[in-house]
């Protein structure tokens, strides 16, 4: 005799757990989605096999008097995407076999691309990470923790912990324009604010200090200060006006890939240039400045940070001068003519005013944070190349200079005063002054003579004799300057 199964043909129609016995087996052979079912010891019923095959969840739409719902642990290969995707019943959804994404599995045979979606996290090792291969910093998540970085190579960083790197990176001094020693508004072809030379020839321009207003937030770091180069501009194709610090010892960046970076803005739009320079001093080859640099930026109306990056060259062979005025200079251009510094892209005449915030030059390729020292130390390196004479720290008329002795009556008809300067200058000074008297009795200038760390005053003859007292100058100054 014939032994029969429960059986159905019906598409989607799968039986009731009551229709069946313990161990009694059920069958749907319809072609869509056939399988083989028993009843477990919870009273369910669970599909044996085979998988199910189609863009339809099996069961979905169960045939009428059938069990709806799906058994634990069944299989369905969902074709619905463009690589069918292996998924199983977990008690309470269809969940994918790995790898996910697009359901692709990857062979040693595949030759097709393999996409990111396809690859699970955390199923990369090191030795599936080709030794050329670059990892983007923005992977890096949230950072490298207590790892070490350990590198033969460079680390080029924009900041630590937000703000400056360490110290004495920036080789210009008074970058922030805090001092200005001389005083505050100058209109001569020479030395301004401390360091700064503001250098014109044909054009008219006034370098004069400006205060930031407490609080502004166009510049970072709240500098106190700004330079304002406020220029007349003259026709002539060699006119010129620029910005000028000359950093001591050439060998300071030579051979070396350097960074320019300021912060500035114009009385409406306009451009300006920025150049580096090597000097070697005299009786240095070449003699003459060698111009290495040059970058034409435009400029608005609000303060914007200009960056300029240039490789100067080796002076490997050069002789450098006896003087020790070898040096590199910073050269911030802002009027000029067609032939200015020998060049022909013209930055043409441009009157108004430009204002000038944090320059920095320094090694590398990166503009960092603008570098603030401390206050005392950069007041002392700019004391290394000029200092008002006297207990002032700024030119000021009838400055006391220093107390000069009562001559010994004995038979010396000199009396001699030295001040002792501030911080050791890079050169013995050249002193210049206005006005000197001593004592209210005698109006001339003594004779003078300096070292790097002091200055003596002396006034020579008889009548000087029983003149000692104290001396005076209007605009006394030790220079040292470059």
């Amino acid at each position: 005799m014939a032994l029969q199964h429960l059986r159905s043909s019906t598409a989607d129609k799968r039986p009731t757990p009551g229709a069946m016995s313990d161990g009694q087996l059920a069958l749907n052979t319809n072609l869509v989605s056939p399988g083989l079912f028993f009843k477990d010891s919870n009273g369910d019923s669970v599909k044996i096999g085979p998988i199910h095959v189609g863009a339809t969840a099996p069961n979905a739409t169960p045939g009428a008097g059938g069990q709806a719902g799906n058994s634990k642990g069944e299989a369905w290969l969902d074709t619905s995407a463009t690589n069918p995707i292996l998924k199983v019943w977990n008690g309470s959804a269809f969940v994918a076999v790995q790898p996910v994404g697009s359901g692709t599995v990857v062979s040693t045979a595949d030759t097709g691309t393999v996409t990111s979606t396809m690859i699970l996290d955390g199923t990369i090792l090191n030795a599936d990470v080709n030794a050329s291969a670059a990892i983007a910093g923005t992977k890096i998540n949230p950072d490298f923790g207590s790892q070490t970085i350990a590198t033969t190579g460079e680390v080029r960083v924009a900041n630590i912990n937000g703000g400056p790197l360490a110290g004495f990176r920036n080789a210009i001094i008074n970058g922030n324009f805090d001092f200005w020693h001389r005083g505050t508004s100058f209109s001569a072809n020479d030395y301004g604010a401390d360091r700064w030379i503001n250098a014109r020839n044909g054009s008219a321009c006034t370098m004069s200090r400006q205060a930031f207003t407490p609080g502004q937030t166009s510049v970072p770091g709240e500098p106190t200060y700004f330079c304002r180069m406020a220029v007349t501009s003259s026709a002539g194709a060699s006119n010129y006006v620029f910005l000028s610090q000359r950093i001591e010892d050439v060998r300071t960046f030579a051979g070396q890939q350097v960074t320019v970076s300021f912060w500035v803005k114009a009385d409406a739009t306009k451009s300006i240039a920025v150049e580096i320079e090597q000097y070697f001093g005299t009786g240095g080859s070449p003699s003459a400045g060698v111009a290495l640099a040059l970058a034409k930026v435009s400029i608005g109306t609000a303060f914007q940070k200009v960056t300029v990056t240039a490789t100067l060259p080796s002076i490997s062979g050069k002789t450098l001068g006896s003087d020790g005025n070898h040096q590199v200079g910073v050269n911030i251009w802002l009027d000029a003519g067609s032939d200015y510094n020998g060049r022909t892209d013209s930055l043409g005449q441009q009157s108004g005013t430009f204002d000038i915030a944090q320059v920095q030059i320094e090694r590398g390729p990166v503009a960092t944070p603008f570098e603030r020292r401390p206050i005392g130390t950069e007041l002392s390196l700019c004391q290394r190349y000029f200092q008002a004479l006297g207990p002032l720290d700024s030119l000021t008329s009838g400055s006391l200079i220093c107390v000069m002795p009562r001559a010994d009556l004995g038979g010396t008809n000199e009396n001699n005063g030295m001040v002792e300067l501030k911080v050791s200058m890079r050169a013995a000074p050249t002193v210049s002054g206005s006005g000197w008297q001593l004592a209210g009795h005698h109006n001339s200038t003594p004779t003078i003579s300096t070292g790097t760390q002091f200055v003596v005053f002396t006034y020579s003859g008889a009548d000087y004799r029983a003149s000692g007292g104290r001396l005076f100058a209007t605009n006394a100054q030790a220079s040292a300057e470059l």
